[in-house]
């Protein structure tokens, strides 16, 4: 199951467009983090609640993690993006063998074909 020039080049505008997006939300969320910052120095000396800094803490911790897995599911388009400039996506980085094309059109930056995923979710949870 080799994949289509076709496919690679929907997939490609796919991705970009992601990609695109994907950064557009880490950009706004970088400033949602600061604006956070700026507002609780801006409150500084005002009597706040206790319960009022808990939430600006919690606000930015939840802003913080919603930015990290963003951040790698932009590094997981890169690498798929640059794999199609190499020519080599769509194939298994462990054993090298096509990635069947349906797991590719649902999951475009997949690097390991089902056998070698499932293997290392096996490993992953400790069974063998």
């Amino acid at each position: 199951m080799v994949v289509s020039e076709d496919q690679v080049n929907r997939v490609r505008e796919r991705l970009e467009k992601q990609l695109e997006d994907t950064r557009t939300d880490i950009q706004e969320i970088d400033e949602q983090v600061r604006a956070f910052g700026a507002d609780h120095e801006a409150a500084e000396g005002v009597d706040n609640h206790l319960g009022d800094d808990s939430d600006i803490v919690y606000e930015q911790e939840r802003l913080l993690t919603v930015r990290e897995e963003l951040t790698g599911r932009r590094q997981r388009i890169e690498h798929a993006l640059k794999k199609m400039d190499k020519g080599d996506w769509g194939i298994c980085e462990n054993c090298g063998k096509a990635i069947n094309p349906e797991r590719l059109d649902a999951l475009p930056f997949v690097t390991l074909c089902i056998t070698c995923q499932e293997q290392q979710d096996r490993r992953g949870d400790g069974r063998r």
